[in-house]
């Protein structure tokens, strides 16, 4: 997991794509959705909103890489300190 993450941010710096690279531009979450339904607007402005909706995550390439370095250095750490106490596997829990 680590040596794709790492592969990741050096594909983020040279511009080049990996399998992950497209993913991460992709608008995630309640961004994407289509607006059914909202009190304060009419039919019109939803179908304007829905047709202008962003479908591209435009967050800079450092913010991601910053994050990537942060939980590299975290993972890396645990598993250093899990190993000097005998443990050598890791578990995540959680949605």
């Amino acid at each position: 997991m680590i040596k794709d993450i790492k592969d990741t941010m050096e594909a983020l710096s040279s511009g080049r794509k990996n399998e992950f690279t497209d993913k991460l531009k992709e608008k995630r979450v309640f961004a994407a959705n289509k607006l059914i339904y909202s009190k304060d607007l009419t039919e019109e402005q939803i179908e304007e909103y829905n047709a202008n909706r962003p479908t591209e995550d435009d967050t800079e390439p450092e913010v991601i890489i910053d994050f990537y370095r942060r939980f590299i250095y975290r993972m890396e750490y645990m598993m250093k300190v899990g190993e000097e106490k005998g443990y050598n596997l890791i578990s995540f829990m959680g949605p």
